[in-house]
């Protein structure tokens, strides 16, 4: 799998062009994704805010179950890893990371 391209990501908005920009970089340059304005639309601008958000999203929802499954391995005496794996919201972060980083499923 290719590795997506690292953050921060940014919306640039191009003046006088119907396009947002999501641009990777301090400035925005290296172009990641252009979405064609059809119309002035709140809800495509907070789509392009969104993508722009994927990968910090990502980092924290990956760092947030590590933090999870250590702070568990450290106050359970059975098996925590089996009670962390039941929960609904992990198996919900693991899909979604998993669909991020088109793995296949185990």
């Amino acid at each position: 799998m290719t590795e997506h391209t690292p953050g921060p990501w940014l919306v640039v908005n191009i003046k006088g062009i119907n396009v947002l920009m999501v641009g990777a970089g301090q400035d925005g340059s290296n172009i990641v994704a252009d979405i064609r304005l059809h119309r002035h639309a709140p809800a495509v601008e907070a789509n392009a805010r969104l993508i722009a958000a994927s990968p910090d999203l990502l980092t924290a929802l990956e760092a947030l179950l590590d933090e999870t499954q250590e702070a568990l391995l450290s106050i359970c005496t059975d098996n925590p890893n089996d009670r962390l794996n039941d929960q609904p919201v992990i198996k919900q972060a693991r899909a979604a990371i998993t669909r991020a980083k088109m793995e296949d499923s185990q």
